[in-house]
Parts: structure tokens; C-alpha cells; sequence
């Protein structure tokens, strides 16, 4: 009996064809300053080859959703460093929370 095992990250990845997975989500005071201070630093076009960032304005809370590659789990620990130090200096680290997803 021939039996082959494909990983993949959600049963949304086999209707959708995601290559890309949650990295963080962020919420904070002013979402839309946040927005703009990431989206030049993740703002790709196409979530199967590079980061993407996306802002959901909803009622509780607002929040940035930041996507990766799927397979950029390797360079994760580089990007929160980066991310959370960037946030710090660019508007305070108590206004603003990260969430990492993986």
C-alpha cells in the first residue's frame, strides 16, 4: 500500500492554494500610523513570495495583520527582533501589541 503524506498549514490552504501564513497580528492606539509606518517595509504584492501587511478596521480592535511565506519560519526570530525595534523607536513601545502566530 502506497501511502503519501503532503503538509499543509490549513484545510483553507487546499481551497484557496495560500502559500503564505500569519506571522503577527498587531494592535495599538493609532492602527493607521502603525499601517503606514510597516507598509513600506511590507508591503509585497504577492503573499507567496514576500511579506505582506494588511489593516482591518474593525470595531474590537482594529488590527495589522502581517503575512510571510510559507517556509520563511527559518528567518522569524531576525523579524520580530527587527519588527519590535522598529515600533519601539518609531512610536513607543507601550502603544502598540504583537501577537506572533508562528
Amino acid at each position: 500500500m502506497l501511502r503519501i503524506v503532503v503538509k499543509i498549514q490549513s484545510i483553507s490552504d487546499i481551497i484557496t492554494n495560500s502559500s503564505s501564513e500569519v506571522f503577527c497580528t498587531i494592535t495599538g492606539k493609532d492602527m493607521e500610523s502603525i499601517f503606514e509606518i510597516l507598509y513600506p517595509l511590507f508591503g509585497g504584492q504577492d503573499s507567496e513570495f514576500e511579506p505582506t501587511i494588511s489593516y482591518f478596521e474593525t470595531e474590537n480592535p482594529p488590527y495589522i495583520e502581517i503575512n510571510m511565506p510559507y517556509g520563511f519560519d527559518g528567518v522569524t526570530t531576525f523579524y520580530k527582533a527587527g519588527l519590535k525595534a522598529f515600533l519601539d523607536q518609531a512610536i513607543g513601545e507601550n502603544n502598540y501589541s504583537i501577537n506572533y502566530e508562528f
